[in-house]
C-alpha cells in the first residue's frame, strides 16, 4: 500500500516559515542598498581642495578681510550684549572714549 502525504496550507506556511522569509528579504534589500551607495559614492566636498582656504568660500574670506568678521558674536547677542564689531559700528552713539575702541581685556 502506498503511503498517502496530506499537505495543507497551514504545514507549507507555518508562523516561523514566514517570519524568515521576511527576514531574509529584509537583509537582501538592505544588502542592496548598501551595495547601491558604496557604487555611486556622493562627495559633497568635492572640489573645496583647490581653495586657498579650504573650508571658507570667496564671500566669507573678502568678508574677512574686510574686517566684517565671521559672525562669531553669536553668543553674544543670543545674551543680550552686542558683538565685539556692533561696539566698534556704534562707538560714538555709545560714547566710547578714543582709548576704548582699541582696548582690549588682559585675558584676551
Amino acid at each position: 500500500m502506498a503511503a498517502s502525504v496530506r499537505i495543507t496550507t497551514s504545514s507549507i506556511m507555518s508562523p516561523s516559515l514566514s517570519w524568515k522569509a521576511v527576514l531574509a528579504a529584509l537583509t537582501l534589500a538592505v544588502a542592496a542598498e548598501q551595495a547601491d551607495a558604496q557604487m555611486s559614492p556622493i562627495q559633497p566636498y568635492a572640489g573645496l581642495e583647490t581653495r586657498q582656504i579650504k573650508a571658507l568660500s570667496g564671500e566669507p574670506v573678502a568678508e574677512l578681510r574686510a574686517g566684517e568678521g565671521m559672525g562669531l558674536a553669536l553668543a553674544a547677542e543670543l545674551n543680550g550684549y552686542p558683538g565685539p564689531r556692533h561696539v566698534l559700528d556704534l562707538a560714538n552713539q555709545l560714547g566710547l572714549t578714543d582709548e576704548q575702541p582699541g582696548a582690549r581685556p588682559a585675558t584676551l
